[in-house]
């Protein structure tokens, strides 16, 4: 189990609390970001990912890492690899496109077939978004269901 410091783990807190307010309210279940796998492409493809505000970006030895802002002896935890296709997904998780978006640049710019560009940019952002490091922009406006 992870440990959090009381500036990470307060917001992480209210984040699960607009979900479940979400849920009571609209009378259907609400996605966590660790069970956002549990979507089908379609939902996902909708998502517009963006970097978490408690998490700052960095590369090590040629790693993209992240490490909460707020706690300078945060560990600095690696991801991926920064090759070019990551690189390309990675940033455009800027909250204004959407995972198909994201996926139709990365098939134009590397010349893959769209579904396979689709899958590389739904696994990057289920990593990323399972660890909290992405989140979806726009959570409470877009309908999953």
């Amino acid at each position: 189990m992870r440990q959090y410091s009381r500036r990470q783990f307060f917001p992480m807190l209210v984040q699960e609390l607009i979900v479940n307010v979400q849920q009571v309210r609209q009378g259907k279940p609400a996605y966590t970001l660790e069970n956002l796998g549990d979507l089908p492409d379609d939902k996902l493809a909708v998502i517009r990912p963006m970097i978490s505000p408690l998490y700052r970006i960095r590369v090590v030895d040629g790693q993209v890492c992240s490490q909460f802002k707020d706690d300078a002896d945060a560990p600095v935890r690696p991801h991926f690899p920064t090759t070019p296709e990551y690189l390309a997904a990675f940033n455009r998780f800027n909250g204004r496109q959407s995972l198909q978006e994201i996926a139709g640049a990365v098939a134009a710019e590397f010349v893959w077939e769209t579904d396979a560009a689709f899958r590389f940019t739904r696994d990057l952002f289920l990593a990323l978004a399972a660890q909290g490091v992405v989140v979806p922009q726009n959570p409470l406006d877009t309908d999953l269901e």
